[in-house]
């Protein structure tokens, strides 16, 4: 299970529901749990309370995140606040089946093609996560293809210009 949670802060942590990582982590200690791209007091936060089986990497390039996350079957999306899920999003298209917080835009990027939590529980993650890890394969690629379908830079560059001519924008 992997996580990417971008930050220095507690603050950034919290919101992007890192501690809630963490805590899931401790009770699957089975299975191997990874957090990407924590720095500083974030860090220094997961590593005085993280177990065994979770490994934090400091941020890392583009590239390296993909890498990490083609390695990796499950991705997590706990943020308390989320505009849209990019990481999620990013997960998805190196295949991850994504388990998130139906909230924010987490639900729009996620669609059919995942599990969502109605409330960070840990029994209502531990379920979602379990859901996913069981998963046929088929899940993987169909959360693949949601996000090349419907978030590929040419989808996302036409949705704008239509939003903006309809606002009476044109080029200039």
């Amino acid at each position: 299970m992997t996580t990417v949670c971008g930050g220095s802060s507690l603050q950034t942590l919290f919101r992007k529901g890192g501690d809630f990582f963490v805590e899931i982590s401790k009770h699957i200690p089975d299975r191997k749990f990874l957090i990407i791209g924590l720095e500083e007091e974030a860090r220094r936060w997961v590593e005085e309370r993280r177990p065994e089986n979770l490994t934090v990497v400091g941020r890392v390039s583009h590239v390296e995140v993909c890498k990490l996350l083609s390695q990796s079957r499950v991705a997590c999306q706990f943020s308390r606040y989320e505009a849209f899920g990019l990481a999620i999003g990013e997960a998805m298209a190196m295949g991850c089946i994504p388990v998130g917080l139906n909230y924010g835009g987490t639900p729009e990027v996620i669609g059919d093609a995942g599990f969502l939590i109605d409330r960070l529980e840990v029994q209502d993650a531990l379920q979602a996560i379990e859901k996913a890890l069981n998963a046929p394969d088929s899940l993987r690629e169909k959360a693949r293809r949601r996000i090349r379908t419907l978030f590929s830079p040419e989808v996302r560059e036409a949705k704008l210009r239509e939003v903006l001519r309809e606002l009476g924008i044109r080029r200039g």
